[in-house]
């Protein structure tokens, strides 16, 4: 009686240590898909939010606040460098240009938000005529 035990508990251990096998290869497959899952999850949030900056940028540039930005980072910079309206003969005939360019296209944009299509203001006007 006592082999049969012996036996019983044999087999009923080789039956723990394979189910035991079996649970520790479940539980490694789904770790490895669940890591994958995560690895995918990520991939399609930061294509997501490219997707959106992209977006964004365009309707930026579309709306204008890119010109507009640029003309304020402009005129940051002028500050930094003590640069105003008296002393802007100071820079050379290139950076007049540039800095004239930005701003006019700053401008323009400011013009075509602030009035109806096809008609300008009466400010809007007298900005454009004294230019840059």
């Amino acid at each position: 009686m006592a082999a049969a035990t012996a036996k019983q508990h044999e087999e009923a251990e080789k039956k723990k240590q394979e189910a035991l096998a079996k649970s520790a290869a479940e539980f490694e497959k789904t770790t490895a898909a669940t890591k994958r899952k995560e690895d995918a999850d990520k991939k399609a949030k930061a294509a997501a939010e490219a997707h959106a900056s992209a977006i964004q940028k365009l309707a930026d540039q579309y709306s204008g606040k890119t010109d507009i930005d640029e003309a304020k980072l402009a005129l940051d910079g002028l500050a930094k460098a003590h640069i105003n309206v008296s002393t802007v003969s100071k820079l050379s005939e290139d950076q007049q240009k540039s800095i004239n360019k930005t701003m006019a296209e700053a401008i323009d944009v400011k013009l075509h938000l602030c009035t109806e299509p096809g008609k300008k203001s009466r400010r809007a006007q007298r900005t454009q005529k004294a230019g840059t």
